[in-house]
């Protein structure tokens, strides 16, 4: 979409972008040379926490099943950090 400015991306996994552009180069990891994406290979739970990151008109969580690693991502306090960081009428 030609109206979106800029794209931060979690990924907690390198290996996951790695395999995408691997298996997926003409389909799904075509995103990852846009000069507009972000690529942060950190635990989105962590990055949303911190006090220095950017203000956003849309978060989309796109998880695994809500064990281990990716249990952080199904908290209260996960949902109410993104909502802190949501632009009003976000």
């Amino acid at each position: 979409h030609d109206c979106v400015e800029t794209i931060d991306m979690c990924e907690i996994d390198e290996l996951v972008v790695e395999k995408a552009k691997e298996f997926f180069p003409e389909t799904m990891a075509t995103a990852f040379d846009d000069p507009r994406l972000n690529l942060l290979f950190e635990d989105a739970a962590a990055y949303i926490a911190k006090e220095d990151h950017s203000m956003y008109d849309v978060i989309i969580v796109d998880s695994s099943d809500p064990v281990g690693p990716a249990e952080t991502l199904f908290q209260p306090e996960f949902y109410e950090k993104m909502a802190a960081a949501l632009n009003p009428g976000g």
